[in-house]
């Protein structure tokens, strides 16, 4: 899948459920561009249990709960399975990028986007840029 999808990166989703999030405006203006043009869209169980996981933290586990089962009920999103070969990607990545100490889930990202010819993800993240992806929407 490629042409205008999109990832989703665990910042969009935060920025749009966490109230007061630096990116909240940027966030919902971006999630009405996808409603209005119907981008295809794509993410990871990955990033999913992060954005989950931060949900528990900062508010708690009965709204990270809620989230996720809207997430699998979710026709609009697709997500793409981890494969062995994507975590030797990723861990490449990790190595080639090590001076930005990037994180394992952003590494398994580039990797799942590069085998899905995907090159823009839904991120308020720069190393995803520094990765050869382009941030969108870039002007917000």
């Amino acid at each position: 899948m490629s042409g205008q999808s999109l990832f989703i990166d665990t910042g969009a989703f935060l920025a749009f459920l966490m109230p007061g999030d630096q990116y909240e405006e940027p966030a919902k203006k971006s999630w009405k561009l996808i409603e209005q043009n119907h981008y295809p869209l794509l993410s990871s169980e990955f990033i999913l249990v992060e954005t989950a996981n931060f949900l528990v933290r900062q508010q708690s586990s009965r709204i990270a709960s809620a989230w996720l089962d809207s997430m699998m009920d979710s026709k609009e999103i697709r997500l793409i399975h981890v494969e062995r070969e994507d975590f030797r990607v990723a861990t490449a990545f990790a190595k080639k990028y090590s001076d930005l100490r990037i994180s394992m889930t952003d590494a398994l990202s580039f990797a799942l986007m590069k085998r899905q010819k995907v090159q823009r993800a839904f991120t308020f993240d720069k190393h995803f840029e520094f990765a050869g992806f382009e941030i969108w929407p870039g002007d917000l």
